[in-house]
């Protein structure tokens, strides 16, 4: 089974996965599975979902 990081559509090896690593580490570490970080250019949140319902009943194709 192909690593679920590899998409034919990526840009070869540009760093993203290096750069992302240490933040995913530091959340599982210290954070709970229910926060996530938002990283912008500028700016990095930690967000944590407190209610969530989804559905696709209204979605159209």
């Amino acid at each position: 089974m192909p690593d679920a990081t590899e998409n034919a559509d990526a840009p070869p090896d540009d760093g993203f996965e290096e750069a992302a690593r240490p933040l995913i580490r530091w959340i599982a570490e210290h954070l709970d599975p229910h926060h996530k970080v938002i990283a912008t250019a500028r700016t990095a949140e930690i967000v944590r979902g407190k209610r969530l319902f989804q559905t696709e009943d209204y979605l159209r194709d």
